[in-house]
């Protein structure tokens, strides 16, 4: 059969489109019919698209909490999340900002997609009025796994995590490279019914529950959208009201002694009655200490305090050297 010259550059032009439909990286999220409250930006560290929703009910006199909604593949995009949460977003007061993924869930894309996840943030919190204790993130399908991986290697930035039908295996979890953190609440809800995918979710569930995360998990039966993100917006609420956000940070005080560190606790409320423990014996009831240790290694730090009557504590563990750029903290549980 003969095509004229015409037809072929229709036809080009048709596969072209069609293929760009299901190209996670292919047309521009801008132009797409979305309301005025649908803001298109584009991050500054790899010039990707992502979209913000801002509800009407938004002012800048005051912090708003921000969820960052990361889409998984197949139809699913920045677009639909935004249309997913837009109406949670109103009734609860919320911000919503859909970063653009190409990685599908696949390890060897994941760095990309984290470094936009985190240039978005920046890019966003710079111009949008944020609660930088109440920055929330939600992965779903293929889009689970970068939130994952992304969250929990900033944890000082996201105080919890909620995974909905996760795409990923134990062997992506014992390769990822990131340490679970005690205090990052994790939900994960899934469908029970999915005989192949649900097997993988219960076995990662364990996982992580052997890894000591501060884990929930929910099953589900079939499609429930609506009320699976209604699910998740309890959680996040529930975990606001009763788990205390507090980080430890320890840095060189800038005196070029390393073994000299300030330490500084981060938290939602403030806490009262601040007591920190070096761990070489010595303690301090200041806001902000500035410690020095007599001989280098690892020491564990702990802070603790009263907030809203209850008393929360945590701890740090910090190397220090005997002469160094620089000192390691990790937390510990």
């Amino acid at each position: 059969m003969k095509y004229s010259a015409n037809s072929s550059r229709f036809l080009c032009t048709l596969a072209a489109l069609f293929l760009c439909g299901f190209a996670t990286g292919c047309a521009s999220l801008a132009g797409r019919d979305l309301p005025e409250s649908v803001i298109t930006s584009q991050d500054p560290a790899l010039g990707r698209e992502y979209l913000l929703y801002r509800p009407a009910a938004y002012h800048r006199d005051q912090d708003w909490p921000l969820v960052v909604a990361c889409h998984g593949g197949f139809g699913d995009s920045p677009k639909t999340q935004i249309k997913q949460w837009r109406e949670l977003a109103d009734k609860y007061e919320f911000l919503v900002v859909a970063p653009r993924l190409l990685s599908g869930g696949k390890a060897e894309k994941l760095p990309d997609d984290e470094r936009h996840i985190l240039s978005v943030l920046d890019h966003f919190r710079a111009g949008q009025s944020i609660s930088d204790d109440r920055i929330l993130m939600y992965g779903q399908g293929p889009g689970a796994f970068p939130a994952l991986v992304t969250a929990l290697g900033a944890p000082d930035v996201f105080r919890t995590i909620a995974l909905v039908d996760p795409r990923f295996r134990v062997e992506d979890l014992t390769s990822m490279n990131r340490a679970l953190d005690s205090y990052q609440p994790l939900l994960v809800r899934y469908n029970s019914r999915d005989i192949v995918l649900g097997k993988h979710v219960q076995e990662s569930v364990d996982w992580l529950r052997s890894h000591r995360a501060n884990l929930r998990a929910d099953t589900f039966g079939g499609k429930d959208p609506a009320i699976g993100l209604q699910r998740v917006v309890e959680f996040y609420q529930d975990v606001i009201r009763k788990e205390p956000w507090v980080r430890i940070r320890a840095a060189p005080t800038g005196s070029g002694d390393m073994m000299e560190l300030s330490f500084q606790a981060r938290t939602s409320n403030p806490l009262q009655e601040l007591h920190w423990q070096f761990g070489d014996g010595a303690e301090s009831t200041d806001v902000q200490p500035v410690h020095r240790y007599a001989a280098p290694g690892a020491y564990t730090v702990r802070v603790s305090g009263k907030q809203k009557k209850e008393t929360v504590s945590r701890t740090l563990s910090v190397s220090v050297p005997a002469s160094s750029s620089s000192v390691t903290p990790t937390k510990i549980p």
